[in-house]
């Protein structure tokens, strides 16, 4: 194959992914991978999204030192995820409402030290905590959700951005709960 078919090619299916509207909330532009690098906003983990309609799956990896070369603990939390309707938020930025129920939490411990004081302490009941192993957590009730709970949630896409919602402005606990202003530092990049 010449070198210009090639390019040709390498470059159509890079502007491919360029098609989309990002204004655009349907559940088709949100499906795909959404990463966080870790030290945003000197937060010492990485987070990635995956979107596939309805389902998502939000797998997270902490991490010891601000470098995050040394990772302790992954998790990965795993929702149905229903769009409502389009709300605008008292700055006037239109969002969309969405609930996501838990269907799958999962735990994966790093450090032999962590998995020994899981262990001793039998964190959500579990004393088989082995590094690199992962643990169903599902039915545990020492973790912020709980399988089959619901947590209600805003979000807005924008320039290949994914916003969600502002934790500190709604528990999202609740319908009436859901927050009601976007988190504008913890952002999901379309990948």
């Amino acid at each position: 194959m010449s070198y210009k078919v090639l390019i040709v090619l390498l470059a159509a299916a890079g502007l491919s992914g360029c098609l989309h509207d990002d204004d655009d909330a349907s559940p088709d532009n949100l499906s795909g991978t959404w990463v966080q690098p870790c030290n945003l906003n000197n937060d010492t983990g990485d987070s990635q999204l995956v979107i596939n309609g309805a389902e998502w799956i939000m797998s997270e990896t902490l991490y010891i030192d601000a470098a995050c070369t040394e990772p302790f603990i992954s998790l990965r939390l795993e929702t149905i995820s229903v769009s409502g309707s389009e709300i605008t938020l008292s700055n006037g930025t239109l969002a969309t409402a969405i609930d996501h129920t838990t269907t799958g939490m999962f735990m994966t411990l790093k450090l032999d030290s962590i998995a020994t004081a899981f262990n001793g302490d039998q964190v959500c009941g579990i004393t088989t905590w082995e590094v690199d192993k992962e643990e169903d957590v599902g039915s545990c009730d020492d973790l912020l959700f709980n399988l089959g709970e619901t947590f209600y949630d805003i979000y807005k896409v924008e320039n290949n951005m994914l916003y969600q919602g502002d934790g500190t402005y709604g528990s999202g606990d609740t319908p009436k709960e859901r927050p009601t202003s976007l988190d504008y530092e913890n952002i999901y990049q379309r990948q």
